[in-house]
């Protein structure tokens, strides 16, 4: 009885060497999936948030271009060479408001895209006071066109069609705005 335990214990000594390689050929398998899959989820989630904050940037300046374009007393300017929009606005000051039947242009807003670094700022110019607020509005812009420089299917008539596109890394996402301001003669 002693005799067959030893050789029962000989047999049982261990893993034979092609036994460990296919455990370490499946194991590596495994982890190389998981390793992929990780990265797959890391690479996903980053352009989720990329996508997410081109789309903030976009809300933000769709929002105050069309608050300040409708609040336009003539048409907006457009300078191509400096990529600039200037909005000139009456707001009814009444401390700047000398007869309200005949108001005048009391605030000058100003969007300027500046190429070189891919922001869109806004400059407003109080004429009362001559005080001055710039913000920074979105940044990632990597381009403005303003009504002429876009296509006809994408301009609506007797409103101020202003195309933004803003990249961040490998996304990109364009809008075309159509604002109509205020003033009839647009």
């Amino acid at each position: 009885m002693k005799r067959k335990l030893l050789k029962y214990r000989q047999k049982q000594g261990g893993f034979t060497l092609v036994e460990l390689l296919v455990a370490l050929a499946i194991t590596g398998l495994i982890m190389a999936g998981l390793t992929t899959s990780v990265f797959q989820l890391f690479n996903i989630t980053q352009r989720s948030s990329d996508h997410m904050t081109i789309i903030r940037h976009l809300d933000i300046t769709s929002s105050w271009l069309s608050n300040d374009i409708q609040m336009a007393n003539e048409q907006p300017a457009w300078d191509s060479g400096t990529h600039t929009l200037t909005i000139n606005q009456t707001r009814g000051d009444t401390e700047y408001q000398s007869d309200p039947t005949n108001p005048v242009t009391d605030y000058i807003v100003t969007y300027t895209y500046n190429t070189a670094t891919g922001t869109l700022t806004r400059t407003q110019l109080r004429l009362l006071d001559n005080s001055t607020q710039i913000s920074l509005i979105a940044e990632y812009v990597s381009g403005i066109m303003y009504e002429d420089e876009l296509a006809s299917n994408e301009r609506l008539p007797s409103a101020v069609d202003i195309k933004i596109i803003i990249t961040l890394n490998t996304q990109t996402e364009e809008r075309i705005l159509h604002i109509k301001p205020r003033i009839s003669s647009t």
